[in-house]
C-alpha cells in the first residue's frame, strides 16, 4: 500500500516530523506495532545529557505535541485539551523542585531524581503555554555531537 505520505520537511528544525508521519501513516491504514523485544544502540553527546538539555527537551516536545493537536483538532480543541494541564504542571514542577532542595542534605539521589523530575514538568507546562501562543521551538537548529 502507497500512500504518497512524506516527513514534513518543514519541521526539520522543530522536531515531531517523525510523530505526524506515523499519525497520518496510522490514519491511512498502516499498521504501527510495537515491541518490548527491540533493541537499539545510539551514541549520545554528552550536552544532550545535562540538566539543560533534558529540560529543554521535554520543553521542545511539550510544544510539538501540542502544534500537531492543533492541526488534528484546532486551536480551540487543543487549548480545550491540553491547556487545563498547564498550571497542574506549573505546579508540580515548582513543588517537586522545593522537595528537591528539602531532601538535598539527606540524599544526593533523591535531590537529582525530584530536581530532574520538577525541572520537566515544569518545562513541559511552558512548553505547551509557548505553543498555545504561536512559540515554536526549534532544537535542532544546533546540532551536538554531528
Amino acid at each position: 500500500m502507497h500512500a504518497g505520505l512524506r516527513f514534513n520537511e518543514g519541521l526539520g528544525l522543530m522536531g515531531g516530523e517523525d510523530n505526524e508521519f506515523f499519525a497520518a501513516a496510522h490514519a491511512h491504514g498502516f499498521e504501527i506495532r510495537r515491541t518490548l523485544r527491540a533493541i537499539t544502540r545510539e551514541a549520545a553527546h554528552p550536552e544532550r545529557l545535562t540538566y539543560r538539555a533534558l529540560v529543554y527537551r521535554s520543553y521542545w516536545c511539550a510544544a510539538s505535541e501540542l502544534r500537531r493537536l492543533q492541526l488534528t483538532r484546532g486551536m480551540l480543541g487543543a487549548a480545550l485539551r491540553k491547556a487545563h494541564t498547564i498550571p497542574l504542571n506549573l505546579i508540580f514542577g515548582t513543588a517537586w523542585l522545593a522537595g528537591a532542595c528539602a531532601v538535598a542534605a539527606i540524599s544526593r539521589s533523591a535531590f537529582k531524581r525530584m530536581a530532574i523530575e520538577g525541572g520537566l514538568k515544569l518545562a513541559k507546562g511552558a512548553g505547551r503555554a509557548a505553543a498555545l501562543v504561536g512559540v515554536k521551538p526549534q532544537p535542532y537548529r544546533i546540532i551536538h555531537g554531528e
